[in-house]
């Protein structure tokens, strides 16, 4: 148990980290540092299914509503504005960061883009996938790099960049290579739940899904 607990801690570490070397990446387009989410609510609902945990992510006049993950407690890092899922379980952590948009014109999220500064960001990684995820009707690139964190050990990542009217969504998943597959299913769960309320209108919640 003492080991299992160092090695998940040592993965928190592992995504501060990472998203620090993300923001501080010269020359990507996928680069932002300035984050705006301002706060993060989390409550409990009930219904068919049983207990559920939902957030309110705002962000200026503007919010996100989503279902926590299974298994998944939410918290909000005032210093970064990032919100962070963690499970111990399943030993991993999954970033949501709200950016606004970048100034310059041509800053667009790609595939290629997304790619490079993954690789430039977590040195020494190799590419597993690359895919397309959504929110809504809202598209953008998706990747999964693993690279050895320590001797004996890989950890795997999942970056997702998603553009919306208001910014960029970004997604990290960090996990232990063998636990990858499990936190995925979190994943997809978060991003199917996820509502959106821009220019001040107010976000629905995601109604009861079998499998949330």
């Amino acid at each position: 148990m003492r080991k299992q607990t160092l090695q998940f801690l040592f993965l928190l570490f592992c995504v501060d980290a990472c998203l620090t070397h993300a923001a501080e990446a010269p020359g990507t387009s996928t680069t932002r540092t300035n984050a705006v989410a301002t706060s993060l609510r989390v409550f409990a609902d009930m219904g068919p299914v049983g207990k559920i945990d939902r957030g309110i992510l705002q962000f200026g006049k503007d919010q996100f509503t989503f279902v926590v993950p299974q298994g998944f407690r939410g918290t909000f890092d005032n210093s970064t504005r990032q919100v962070r899922l963690a499970s111990s379980e399943l030993q991993a952590t999954i970033t949501i960061a709200v950016q606004s948009v970048p100034e310059k014109a041509d800053a667009g999220i790609s595939a290629d883009s997304l790619r490079a500064a993954a690789l430039s960001n977590y040195k020494g990684a190799q590419v597993v996938d690359q895919f397309e995820a959504s929110v809504g009707d809202w598209r953008g690139p998706a990747i999964e790099i693993e690279y050895s964190s320590t001797a004996a050990s890989k950890t795997s990542v999942r970056l997702v960049q998603i553009p919306f009217p208001g910014g960029v969504i970004a997604f990290t998943v960090l996990a232990s290579a063998d636990r990858i597959r499990t936190s995925d299913h979190a994943l997809n769960q978060l991003l199917l739940s996820i509502r959106s309320g821009i220019n001040g209108a107010p976000a629905a919640f995601q109604r009861f899904l079998p499998d949330l």
